[in-house]
């Protein structure tokens, strides 16, 4: 075989010890070895082939480098397996075919596919869902929700969303919500010496008071508006949002994005909000909290504060901590932003 240089020789090491086909680390040991001053006899005899297989594997190197290691589309033993059966099979409950379960086994997806009813070891059923790209992976829930109305109510809250950013000095858009928040902490991950002890977290004997936080988010500018109430009514609710809105008196229109609540849509709500005509409230679909920005502001304060807190018996202290955090926005903030998802909306 003719000389290879460095990068040659490491190039074929490289494929012979990482490459995901084992015919072509098959190829790439032998071809490295006879690069390195192996006769053609040894090779051949010490991977097991012919010897003209070896040398027709160095002739496609040497006219097509490393993509001559693999095999030309079509070439190959053809499989005995219906790959379109397998998928039609894999896609469907095996009760559709008479079994007493919800997922599909190795052995009874053999016994099941005609054309894997030949292979002797479940290794092997293995080996050819491999090939095609199959695996088993766990599944993730998916929250539907159930208002006829989906489509057009998530589109009106996009269009308000898109005229904000169009005009951001004349329309504003306020996602808005509510979260409930506890005395005691609720359990999170804290750093402790590995072993069966758990560290503690602090709980009191008091009883598990609850703080209500009522907040918006600003669409285009991330601001955060908030209040801290023992509950949220629906005067307590309307007042907060004239207030947040005082904020933005060079606005023609403020468009407040929120779930249905039934609160939230009271006559006594909609006569306090009449002092402000700017003030459109813009209902999302209901049960659908992902199209809710500010969630993702309640997980981070969750995550930040409440997981694992240290405040279970100053109750007073745990307030004032969770103000401060949610005032640390009070600015707006492009991270913030990014962090629920409106940066790319």
């Amino acid at each position: 075989m003719q000389s290879l240089n460095s990068q040659q020789m490491s190039e074929l090491d490289f494929m012979r010890r990482t490459h995901p086909k084992p015919y072509v680390r098959v190829r790439a040991m032998a071809l490295w070895n006879l690069a390195s001053g192996k006769s053609v006899t040894d090779v051949a005899d010490f991977i097991g082939v012919y010897r003209h297989a070896l040398v027709r594997w160095r002739k496609r190197y040497e006219e097509h480098g490393i993509a001559g290691l693999e095999m030309d589309e079509g070439r190959g033993r053809k499989s005995s397996v219906d790959e379109e059966e397998v998928l039609r099979v894999v896609s469907q409950s095996p009760r559709n075919f008479g079994l007493k379960q919800e997922r599909w086994t190795l052995e009874t997806l053999r016994d099941t596919v005609p054309s894997l009813r030949h292979l002797k070891s479940l290794r092997s059923v293995g080996y050819v869902l491999e090939r095609m790209n199959l695996a088993p992976k766990r599944g993730q829930y998916r929250r539907v929700s159930p208002d006829p109305e989906y489509d057009k109510k998530k589109r009106r809250a996009e269009e308000c969303l898109r005229e904000a950013r169009e005009n951001p000095q004349s329309i504003v858009v306020l996602y808005e919500d509510e979260a409930s928040l506890y005395r005691q902490p609720s359990q999170g991950w804290l750093w402790a010496i590995m072993g069966r002890s758990q560290p503690r977290m602090s709980f009191s004997h008091k009883s598990n008071t609850r703080t209500r936080v009522v907040g918006v988010i600003n669409a285009v500018s991330g601001r955060v508006h908030h209040w801290q109430r023992s509950r949220i009514d629906r005067k307590t609710f309307a007042r907060f949002i004239l207030s947040a809105a005082q904020d933005y008196t060079w606005a023609s229109k403020i468009y407040v994005v929120l779930d249905n609540w039934p609160v939230h849509f009271h006559p006594d709500v909609f006569e306090i909000l009449s002092k402000d005509p700017r003030i459109e409230l813009i209902p999302l679909p209901t049960y659908a909290p992902w199209l809710n920005y500010i969630e993702k502001l309640w997980r981070w304060l969750r995550q930040t504060i409440t997981h694992a807190h240290p405040y279970a018996d100053d109750f007073n202290l745990f307030k004032q901590v969770i103000s401060e955090a949610l005032d640390s926005w009070s600015s707006g903030s492009p991270a913030l932003l990014k962090y629920v998802g409106l940066s790319d909306f």
